[in-house]
């Protein structure tokens, strides 16, 4: 009852989620190296950087279908887009978001401290815009899809996002996602009815609840409505894989996620080379977490 070839191959196409759209792929860093994030490549093969506008239209460019972005608090109430809690590494600035004015950090380089030895900085003077709000995103991509990952457990930051929209005068519908703490998501849903709110955890949890009930058809009252984290090193444990289980959790209003591990962090660990792409099943339809989208986008479409 849990052979693949007993469901039809599902219907709809893979679903590429691009971790914080188009960015420089770090390089090893030397030991103790305070800020890793930022050792590149001494002739970087673009200048886009993490969570920059440019960055996310050139993920979408490479038919990514989401983009996931980094949402940050700042002193005085603003959502800006940034990897980091702290400034020091990325930017010409020093200190927390957390305690920073929108406009101090509007007025800092986002891509000033890449650099591939400490000496060479090839991003600086590149025109690349300033840390971005998500009023501009909403504004600029809104119609795309965008998944909102929230560093801050503050139930309070579903307001700033409402206000974030209402200044880019769009509505929040199910083109967002929002990813974070449950009460953070409990907050999003009472005010967004319409947006998709992604516990982590809670999608892990449903993997594992589902190895016990697979093998007899079912699928865990848990799991239904809300998504299951599939881990690649993991997916020869699953019942009905692909498209049994594919079926099933279509017929229970599961949403699938493909992800390299399940890393119990908070956040997805997205597939990350070639080896990995090709131990994902052709009939896959579903999310899949990639972390290099200029590669990763066109050996996916085709």
């Amino acid at each position: 009852m849990n052979a693949s070839w007993l469901a039809a191959a599902p219907g709809g196409r893979l679903q590429i989620a691009a971790l914080g759209g188009l960015y420089q792929n770090p390089i090893e860093a030397p030991a103790g190296d305070p800020c890793p994030e930022v050792r590149i490549p001494a002739e970087p093969i673009h200048n886009f950087v993490s969570n920059s506008l440019s960055g996310i239209r050139g993920a979408l460019a490479r038919r990514a279908d989401y983009v996931e972005v980094d949402v940050r608090a700042t002193a005085d109430g603003r959502l800006v887009l940034f990897p980091d809690g702290r400034i020091d590494c990325r930017t010409n600035g020093e200190g927390a978001v957390a305690e920073m004015s929108f406009d101090a950090l509007r007025r800092l380089d986002i891509s000033h401290g890449y650099t591939p030895d400490g000496e060479r900085y090839p991003l600086r003077g590149q025109g690349i815009a300033p840390m971005p709000s998500v009023e501009e995103l909403v504004r600029d991509v809104g119609d795309r899809f965008i998944i909102f990952d929230f560093a801050d457990a503050d139930p309070a930051q579903a307001q700033m996002l409402a206000e974030e929209y209402r200044r880019a005068e769009r509505e929040m519908d199910a083109r967002a996602m929002v990813m974070g703490d449950p009460a953070l998501l409990a907050a999003i849903r009472e005010r967004f009815p319409e947006a998709v709110t992604l516990d982590v955890a809670a999608a892990e949890a449903c993997f594992d609840a589902y190895l016990w009930s697979g093998w007899y058809g079912r699928v865990p009252t848990q799991c239904r409505g809300g998504f299951i984290s599939v881990p690649l090193d993991r997916q020869w444990l699953i019942w009905g894989w692909p498209n049994r289980f594919l079926a099933r959790m279509n017929a229970a209003g599961v949403r699938p996620m493909v992800v390299r591990t399940n890393a119990g962090d908070g956040d997805p660990a997205a597939v990350q080379s070639f080896d990995e792409l090709e131990d994902v099943p052709l009939d896959y339809r579903g999310l899949l977490w990639v972390d290099d989208i200029d590669i990763h986008g066109p050996a996916l479409r085709g």
